[in-house]
């Protein structure tokens, strides 16, 4: 469970540092890491409303065979 925590955390560093130093090229580093900011709370937000569905899921437990 670790290595997946790790693993996240990496990757995360990784696409971040991408998106950031793509932006940088081309804008200037406060604009471009306020874009990507703008633009993570903009997907935080579709994917809130879109999967919002799987934080009211509520499983029931199994009917029992036995009786």
């Amino acid at each position: 469970m670790n290595g997946l925590w790790t693993a996240q955390n990496v990757t995360g560093d990784a696409i971040g540092a991408a998106l950031l130093g793509g932006l940088g090229a081309m804008m200037t580093p406060v604009a471009s890491a306020s874009v990507s900011g703008f633009g993570l709370v903009i997907i935080g937000l579709l994917l809130l409303l879109v999967l919002g569905e799987l934080r009211r899921f509520r499983q029931t437990p199994p009917v029992s065979d036995a009786g």
